[in-house]
């Protein structure tokens, strides 16, 4: 799975917890992405263990289950395009 899409996870030392997409991580800290472009900074003071969610990712499950063998050939050739 591409990082890009992968649920990572961070754990903070007052037991709560926040997953988002990693934007970056460096000695300062780590900074989560969130749908909808948001961003959050979490100090390397705060933070327990984190890493990535095997298996887990924000593309929804069974997103083409219901599409056509047309609608996924569209679909695929549009997202060519955008590279």
């Amino acid at each position: 799975m591409d990082s890009r899409y992968a649920v990572f996870r961070v754990n903070k030392k007052d037991g709560s917890s926040m997953e988002g997409y990693l934007v970056k991580r460096d000695d300062r800290g780590t900074t989560l992405g969130f749908m909808g472009g948001s961003n959050q900074f979490i100090q390397t003071s705060e933070i327990a263990p984190q890493g990535f969610m095997r298996g887990r990712s924000f593309m929804p499950k069974d997103l083409i289950d219901n599409y056509s063998g047309e609608q996924v050939s569209d679909l695929l050739f549009y997202i060519k395009k955008l590279n």
